[in-house]
């Protein structure tokens, strides 16, 4: 492999500080001084002809993606017998480092963490660039003025080292079982939904310190992956274990439909895991419950399905959300923006269901004892019992989109709702996800709250 000395016409390797399945991990600079990070390729990848025109031909694309979730690329060089990715230099270490220091985190940093990841995973799937190899040692955490960030590494390595959707069996199966995807390992092309799979199993991990199939062989982990239904750690909110089960869904087409659409729905759970601590360290995960039928066939959990109605144009704010754990310091930026200012259009407003009557049956009463009303999150300005807003929002605006979202006539489903927003004068749709409290989100940062 690499030994310290001049790469290429720019750099300089100065000291070792890893080693992977594809390469080793070098500390270095270029000729202006500036710190950067090498990853130094294995030298049998000149032998693939495949491997070297993607090296060519793939430079541009790669160091053209600039994302503050992912390390950056900053050139390909290819001289003699060496290939090498140069990339940002991150002092912060890796989320391995951090469980391993911390334990399990508390809900609302892995919710943050894992929105972080998520808006990484969408700026190189825009690119049609699946990762393939998400575990805790390819995201790095780079110290921030502003608080801590969560950077993925290594999508380089996966968009050079095979096209576009195809799997590298040698190096991902062998490497990392722990996290790879059921239809992966059943031989399927990988798509971004698997790195969503692998990006559920980080979050695992970092809710109870192991991951759902831990201390098992690599063969057996594989078959665990497409065969075996992870169970909850004690301790893991309904919210978060909920997101984690979407993500974890066997059948691809079931987990959500893009990573924007977990960065958002991370971010704003973020607000309701606020406070609640970590669960235990396990040592040894829950016992898993064996699927009834191929992972193919199985009926759909609870799921962040595709929005209905028509296809939704996307619009996600990015949120830098920062660690608290380790003495990071937590921050979120976010701009100030437009809100509403003018009332609703009117709308009929429907007429109150008649109050029964009490009844004076010795019997036990059939009605259930009612269950507590949901509360809102410190941050939301409550418009109605029933419906908040956030700061980007105001009360009219909330309201008509509430009136939308109960046209709608779902409870269960991700939808889409329509609404007139008086400050643009025209309508607007966002995106309302289900839950004890309706999260309905679209562009400027707006957000409104429902209970149902």
């Amino acid at each position: 492999m690499a030994s310290p000395g001049r790469l290429g016409s720019r750099y300089q390797l100065e000291e070792l500080i890893g080693r992977g399945g594809m390469g080793e991990v070098w500390r270095g600079t270029d000729d202006e001084g500036n710190a950067l990070a090498f990853k130094v390729l294995h030298s049998h990848y000149l032998d693939d002809e495949d491997m070297l025109r993607r090296f060519i031909s793939e430079r541009r694309l790669l160091t053209d993606i600039d994302h503050p979730n992912l390390v950056k690329v900053h050139d390909l060089v290819l001289e003699g017998s060496t290939l090498a990715i140069v990339m940002e230099l991150v002092e912060g270490g890796d989320l391995r480092r951090l469980i391993q220091q911390c334990g399990p985190l508390a809900p609302a940093d892995i919710a943050a963490v894992g929105a972080q990841i998520a808006e990484g995973l969408a700026a190189i799937h825009a690119q049609r660039i699946v990762h393939r190899d998400i575990k805790p040692e390819n995201v790095l955490i780079a110290p921030e003025p502003t608080g801590a960030l969560a950077k993925i590494t290594d999508f380089g390595v996966a968009r050079l080292s095979a096209d576009d959707l195809t799997v590298d069996r040698t190096t991902v199966v062998a490497g990392t079982p722990q996290y790879m995807a059921p239809e992966v390992v059943q031989g399927r092309v990988p798509t971004p939904q698997s790195d969503l799979y692998s990006l559920g199993l980080v979050l695992y991990e970092l809710a109870c310190g192991v991951t759902p199939f831990q201390g098992r062989s690599p063969a057996g982990v594989m078959y665990a992956q497409a065969n075996d239904v992870p169970s909850r750690p004690v301790g893991v909110p309904d919210p978060l274990w909920e997101a984690i089960e979407r993500l974890l869904h066997k059948e691809p087409t079931q987990r959500p439909s893009d990573a924007r659409v977990v960065a958002h729905h991370l971010t704003t759970l973020r607000q309701y895991l606020t406070g609640l601590p970590a669960a235990p360290r396990l040592q040894e995960p829950p016992p898993s419950t064996p699927l009834s039928q191929p992972a193919h066939q199985v009926a759909a959990v609870p799921a962040l399905p595709p929005a209905r109605k028509r296809r939704f144009p996307w619009v996600v704010v990015l949120i830098l959300l920062a660690l608290l754990p380790a003495g990071y310091a937590a921050s979120a930026l976010v701009r100030p923006v437009p809100t509403e200012v003018d009332p609703p259009r009117p709308t009929p407003t429907a007429s109150a269901s008649p109050t029964p009557s009490p009844t004076h049956s010795t019997t036990q009463p059939t009605s259930e004892t009612p269950t507590p009303s949901p509360t809102f999150p410190p941050s939301v300005k409550a418009c109605t019992e029933r419906v908040g807003v956030n700061e980007n929002t105001t009360c009219p605006f909330a309201q008509n989109v509430a009136r939308a979202w109960e046209a709608e006539g779902s409870r269960t489903d991700v939808v889409e709702v329509t609404a007139w927003s008086p400050a643009v004068r025209k309508d607007i749709t966002m995106t309302c996800v289900p839950g004890q409290v309706v999260i309905c989100t679209g562009g400027n940062r707006a957000a409104v709250y429902i209970k149902p």
